[in-house]
């Protein structure tokens, strides 16, 4: 939903004997950089709704969120990405594609284009060894009549996610997608995600060594924490989780290359 300068959410329950169910809680994520990675430098907001059958959260600006809602028994947590669109008329697609077009042991191409230029200052080529925290790579100045597409190479280092960062005119920021130049069989997994009591860890390693694994909750307090004995190829973990408060969690692992982080749902 869309009014005036703010957006609202509901979200709406249904079935039989719903009032055992309220209040609702609810946790609000907000992904303040808009690059489609929730960490603890987005906002998170908490609430309560004693309202059947639905929660109503207004005022919220244009972007992209996470809510996660239960029963304030702490049980039926269920979360809902959505956006809101800003109360304007919407502009046209100006990024059209962002993608990695080849790469060797030495280095890695990206290539990608606009449909115009018109509205950009800058556009910068960032680089990011856990896809959260990203570093400058090269930057290009645009101006009206600058190329609309563009083709870049860089040398290859411990970094397997990419994105640009677009400035416009205006001072606005934008981001493309993030590209994994990895492989995926290496990505971090945890199942079963919304989990009650024992969450397994999945994670591809290259060698034989220790991992330590760190559990925080959207606060930023470490609910848990410990170290695994992975071995080379495929590594399953299962790690306890029934002593630690329900709601949206952070899994944060650090093999001594580099530290791969997702979120879940502890239910």
């Amino acid at each position: 939903l869309c009014t005036a300068q703010h957006g609202s959410v509901n979200i709406s329950a249904s079935g039989s004997s719903l009032s055992t169910f309220f209040p609702l809680n609810y946790t609000l994520a907000y992904d303040v950089d808009n690059n489609n990675t929730w960490n603890f430098s987005d906002s998170y907001t908490y609430g309560s709704d004693n309202t059947t059958p639905d929660t109503t959260i207004n005022g919220l600006v244009g972007g992209n969120y996470i809510v996660t809602v239960g029963s304030s028994k702490g049980c039926n947590l269920k979360s809902f990405p959505f956006s809101i669109l800003a109360c304007q008329t919407l502009l046209p697609i100006k990024l059209l594609d962002f993608s990695l077009a080849g790469s060797d042991a030495r280095q890695q191409e990206f290539t990608w284009r606009f449909s115009d230029v018109d509205e950009y200052a800058a556009v910068i080529l960032e680089s990011s060894t856990d896809g959260r925290n990203f570093r400058h790579e090269r930057s290009w100045q645009v101006t009206p009549g600058s190329p609309l597409s563009y083709r870049a190479s860089l040398l290859r280092g411990t970094a397997q996610h990419f994105r640009l960062r677009l400035v416009t005119l205006a001072g606005r920021t934008e981001f493309s997608r993030v590209l994994f130049t990895g492989n995926e069989s290496s990505a971090l997994e945890v199942f079963p995600n919304p989990v009650t009591d024992r969450l397994r860890i999945r994670l591809r390693t290259s060698a034989e060594g220790t991992v330590r694994y760190q559990v925080t909750s959207v606060e930023g307090r470490v609910e848990t924490s410990g170290v695994l004995t992975a071995h080379s190829g495929l590594n399953e973990w299962p790690v306890p989780v029934q002593g630690i408060q329900p709601g949206l969690h952070q899994l944060t692992l650090n093999d001594g290359n580099g530290t791969r982080s997702v979120r879940f749902v502890r239910q």
